[in-house]
C-alpha cells in the first residue's frame, strides 16, 4: 500500500529483575489457537502486546503472498543497522548508536523496541537508557516530545512455557485451509529471542517518527550500566492508518532459506575485578605458588 504511513514498534527484552512499570506486567498475551485452522500462529488478528509508555498495541502478520516463501509476510521489513552492516547478528559495545532501517515502500511512524538481557536477575546498579529522535505531536506544531527513557526499572521476568514461548513472529505450523494441507515454516515458531527463551523484559513505543522508504533510517543512542549478561534487541513495525503491527526484523534463519537475519546485541563486561584476577592475579599466584614450593604450574 504505497503512501500509507508504517508505525515502527520497539520491543525490548531483559533476563533480569527489577521494579516493573505500575501496568506492564508481560510483554505480551499467550499465543492461543486459530479457531479456523486449529493451530497456533501469529497470523491474523493475533494478540495483544504491552509497553511501559504507550498502552497496548496488537500484533499479527498477514500470510504471505509467495508461493516459494513460505514464512508470513513482513518478516524482513526493519533491520538494525551498526557499524555499517545492516545483516547478521550484529553485536554492540554496552553504550552507542545504531539505527533501524526501512526496507518497505511505505514510511514508518513508530518503533517498538524489544530488548532482552541474559540473566536470571538485574542488579541494583543496573541501568538501562534509550534515546530516538524527537517528536512533534498533532496540533502541536510549536513543541516537541522525547523519545527518550530510563529503563532500568521496567523490566518484568517472562518465562512461559511451550510454543507460546516464542516473541511474535511471522513462523507457523502445518495446517488445514479448508479442505486444503498448508504446510508449515522451517522452524514452525520463533523463541523468545534467537539466543534464549526467557528472561525480564520491557516493551518500549517510540513515537513521531517519519523513516522514508527503501533506506530510510532512524538513529536510536542506548546505554547500559552494569549489564549482567547479553542484550538482545527487536523491533517491530505498524502502519498508522491500521489496528495491528504487522512488520519486524528477522531473527532466527529460515532453513528453506531466504532473506539474512538482523539482530543487534550487546554483551556485558566482566566485573574488573574479576577481569584484574585473570589478567594480573592468577598468573602472579602461580609464580608465587612454584616459587615457593618448587612444584610446576
Amino acid at each position: 500500500m504505497r503512501g500509507n504511513i508504517l508505525v515502527v514498534t520497539v520491543v525490548v527484552t531483559a533476563l533480569c529483575s527489577g521494579q516493573a512499570f505500575a501496568d506492564f506486567v508481560k510483554p505480551w498475551d499467550d499465543l492461543v489457537t486459530d479457531p479456523l485452522d486449529n493451530e497456533p500462529s501469529w497470523i491474523g488478528s493475533g494478540v495483544t502486546v504491552y509497553t511501559v509508555n504507550a498502552g497496548t498495541y496488537t500484533v499479527g502478520f498477514d500470510e504471505s503472498k509467495s508461493k516459494n516463501n513460505y514464512a508470513a509476510a513482513g518478516m524482513n521489513s526493519v533491520t538494525f543497522v551498526y557499524g555499517g552492516s545492516n545483516t547478521g547478528h550484529l553485536v554492540g559495545v554496552p553504550s552507542g548508536t545504531f539505527a533501524v532501517r526501512n526496507g518497505k515502500d511505505n514510511t514508518f511512524a513508530e518503533l517498538l523496541l524489544v530488548i532482552a538481557v541474559s540473566a536470571a536477575s538485574l542488579p541494583g546498579d543496573f541501568s538501562c537508557t534509550i534515546t530516538g529522535p524527537e517528536w512533534t505531536a498533532p496540533g502541536d506544531p510549536g513543541g516537541t516530545n522525547s523519545n527518550a527513557r530510563d529503563l532500568s526499572d521496567d523490566f518484568v521476568w517472562y518465562n512461559p512455557a511451550g510454543y507460546a514461548t516464542g516473541r511474535p513472529s511471522g513462523y507457523y505450523a502445518d495446517f488445514m485451509d479448508e479442505t486444503v494441507a498448508v504446510e508449515g515454516t522451517d522452524p514452525d515458531h520463533e523463541g523468545f529471542t534467537y539466543a534464549f527463551d526467557n528472561g525480564m523484559v520491557t516493551v518500549f513505543s517510540l513515537r513521531g517518527l517519519s523513516i522514508g522508504p527503501y533506506g530510510g533510517t532512524a538513529d536510536i543512542d542506548y546505554a547500559f550500566e552494569n549489564l549482567p549478561g547479553k542484550a538482545v534487541f527487536s523491533v517491530y513495525a505498524k502502519l498508522s492508518d491500521l489496528d495491528r503491527v504487522k512488520h519486524t526484523n528477522r531473527s532466527t534463519a529460515d532453513n528453506r532459506g531466504g532473506t539474512p537475519v538482523s539482530t543487534f546485541e550487546v554483551k556485558a563486561v566482566p566485573e574488573p575485578c574479576v577481569t584484574a584476577l585473570l589478567a594480573c592475579g592468577l598468573p602472579m599466584l602461580l609464580v608465587w605458588r612454584h616459587k615457593w614450593t618448587g612444584r610446576r604450574v
